[in-house]
């Protein structure tokens, strides 16, 4: 659904009765003063546009339908009908009646920028572009214009430099427009110029105390900075103001994670999925949050569900397997790794916990020493530091393919890494099973257990 810019609507039923009272094409620099106009057309749309003033779209509709009917010459009527469809969620009708609008009275800055928001809401980014830049040039002056196509580049085409002209030149315009500080700061943000975006949230905050949003952004800000009580505060500050707020909840949710709060963690994903049910990035964290409480069933339940909604995340495979594997039912962990890597072949983690089943597996059928091997040493190749974890795979995948002097000095790397003497000791334990000429297997899972191997 389009959300209408309150002022631009202002501006719109303005200008429409202008159009209605004079029976001309609407102009933003006309002069003269317009007539009365009492026909059954203009009747027509005067009640539309009380209705659309209202809320009830549907009215303003069938209004607007019936105007059209009897006068289809007036281009305020087709663009405030396309306003009622964008309203409505129908940005294509919108774009028919912009285009007619636009036919009737070319060049019209605000008919532009409004075919502008259809198209982006059609998911059109190069033709809402071009009208929102001949609005732009046409009517250099309205803050509205250049705060969409600000929005555009930021959002659409990851331009954010182009984004923070547009919101500058808005706010020398307009130094209080919330939105251009809210989306300046965001393009801060993607920039990692988190000082800069931190200044435009404060910004938004002093003009408008309550600005949810505001408090949400400068969260996600605060959680990049690693100020993690900062931004869990404005979370829930956001969420105090705006309790459907789901996107904070989201955002509150993986900040509690990310501080091993797993259980707070997942009864903020399940606030988020309660109003939207398929959300695949709450379902996939909630599914994390749930394994790392040792809640496979849950975890499996949410990851499931999660994969379903979207076949091509390697996240939600990759931590299904991982749940998989902590349950015993290690084929499915096998080919969820497996497809993990599929879809993303830079994935570290996928190809270490593969080597470690095909290497250690509990059960002898799914063991693969030399493709574990050379998976293992995928993962080693492909993290972007050392690491004692996947060192000590490598170290099992070695063993397991009866090469333990090389098994040996690859877990003295490991030991040498790992920052707890409790892990040192636990490797310390497998080489000593190498230098035996040992390969290590791991236990299974016992039945009532909910631990799972630490990856």
């Amino acid at each position: 659904m389009s959300f209408i810019n309150p002022r631009l609507l202002a501006i719109t039923i303005l200008l429409a009765f202008t159009a209605a009272a004079s029976a001309q094409p609407f102009r933003s620099n006309t002069k003269t003063r317009p007539r009365t106009d009492d026909s059954p057309s203009a009747i027509r749309y005067a009640r539309g546009l009380n209705a659309f003033a209202k809320g009830d779209l549907k009215t303003a509709q069938t209004e607007l339908d019936a105007a059209i009917r009897l006068d289809a010459k007036r281009p305020a009527y087709f663009n405030t009908r396309g306003l009622i469809h964008l309203s409505l969620g129908d940005p294509k009708k919108a774009v028919a009646d912009f285009d007619e609008a636009d036919r009737l009275n070319p060049r019209h800055a605000e008919i532009l920028n409004n075919r502008g928001e259809a198209w982006r809401d059609a998911g059109d980014f190069e033709k809402a572009l071009a009208d929102f830049n001949s609005a732009v040039e046409l009517a250099p002056d309205k803050v509205a214009y250049l705060n969409n196509r600000g929005h555009l580049y930021l959002t659409f085409f990851n331009e954010p430099a182009k984004a923070i002209t547009d919101f500058d030149l808005a706010l020398r315009l307009d130094k209080s427009s919330v939105y251009a500080l809210l989306n300046r700061g965001n393009a801060w943000r993607n920039q990692r110029e988190f000082d800069k975006a931190l200044a435009d949230y404060h910004a938004v905050l002093k003009i408008d105390p309550k600005h949810p949003g505001a408090f949400k952004n400068r969260g996600d800000v605060w959680l990049q900075k690693g100020a993690r009580d900062k931004a869990l505060a404005d979370y829930t500050r956001a969420l105090q103001l705006e309790p459907k707020y789901i996107d904070a909840w989201y955002a509150r949710g993986w900040a509690q994670e990310d501080a091993g709060l797993f259980q707070k963690a997942a009864d903020d994903f399940t606030k988020a999925i309660a109003m939207h049910p398929n959300h695949v990035l709450a379902l996939l964290e909630r599914g994390r949050c749930y394994y790392s409480l040792g809640q496979h069933a849950r975890a499996l339940a949410d990851l499931n569900k999660a994969a379903s909604l979207d076949a091509n995340s390697a996240a939600a495979l990759y931590y299904r397997g991982l749940a998989h594997q902590a349950t015993g039912a290690y084929e499915k962990a096998i080919e969820d790794y497996s497809a993990t890597i599929r879809l993303d072949p830079k994935t570290p983690s996928a190809y270490n916990d593969l080597a470690w089943l095909l290497a250690a597996c509990p059960e002898e059928k799914h063991r693969d020493p030399a493709t574990a091997l050379k998976s293992a040493l995928t993962a080693v190749e492909l993290s972007s530091e050392p690491s004692w974890r996947f060192l000590d795979t490598l170290a099992v995948a070695y063993a397991a393919t009866g090469d333990f002097a090389q098994a040996v000095e690859t877990q003295k790397q490991a030991i040498g890494l790992a920052p707890e003497e409790s892990d040192k000791k636990l490797l310390a334990e497998r080489m000593k099973l190498f230098e035996e000429k040992k390969p290590y297997v791991e236990p299974a899972p016992k039945p009532a257990t909910t631990a799972a191997r630490e990856f």
